[in-house]
């Protein structure tokens, strides 16, 4: 899948569009497809250094999806 990744803190420029593994949900989880994602101030606060934030992480605090499936099927 593709997606828009942080690997460092800074501005605008830090964020990639990139190739990343499709995720698999485990047993309690679903997968879901995001049709339209919109940055929001979280995303911008993380994007800046927001303590506590992991490196690499896909910004998205706000989007549409559609579910996919579940771990069980």
């Amino acid at each position: 899948m593709k997606a828009v990744r942080i690997h460092q803190f800074g501005g605008p420029e830090v964020l990639q569009y990139e190739d990343v593994p499709d995720p698999k949900p485990r047993k309690d989880q679903v997968l879901v497809r995001v049709r339209a994602c919109a940055m929001n101030h979280l995303d911008l606060w993380v994007r800046k250094g927001l303590p506590g934030i992991r490196l690499p992480h896909i910004p998205a605090a706000t989007w549409r999806e559609r579910s996919l499936k579940s771990a069980s099927t």
